[in-house]
């Protein structure tokens, strides 16, 4: 039996690829998005907290200013480190408040603790309206 390459898979690799190129040489895209969003990871799946922002110190260390290189972006979804380019190309992508991203994150953080069946608890799979609780 013969293999068939996965083209599906190869063509999101080199676009993904594109994008990250794209980014690099292009910083201000990153900027002007910088702050508190709600993000849809997949199409049909819950909005989740996010924030990105531009940092000049070392990751664990932040009294070590990194001063000879140029800063670089963090982002975080729903309380965990991601790649910024994952708050950047989300499907679907708002800007709210301080408060608000706050306040979603601990209630992700609460769902993902308490009741890991709420769509919240998993942002990466789509919502099955079939199985998912009532939201009232």
């Amino acid at each position: 039996m013969t293999q068939h390459p996965n083209f599906k898979r190869m063509f999101g690799e080199a676009v993904r690829d594109s994008v990250r190129d794209h980014a690099d040489q292009n910083p201000e895209i990153l900027k002007a998005a910088c702050g508190y969003h709600l993000v849809r990871l997949v199409r049909g799946g819950p909005l989740v907290p996010a924030e990105l922002w531009e940092s000049n110190t070392e990751p664990d260390c932040p009294e070590n200013v990194l001063d000879r290189s140029r800063p670089y972006f963090v982002a975080k979804i729903a309380g965990e480190d991601v790649d910024p380019l994952d708050v950047i190309c989300a499907f679907e992508r708002r800007p709210i408040t301080e408060a608000e991203f706050k306040f979603r994150v601990a209630d992700c953080t609460w769902t993902k603790a308490h009741s890991p069946e709420e769509p919240q608890a998993n942002p990466k799979k789509r919502i099955n309206l079939l199985t998912a609780p009532l939201p009232f």
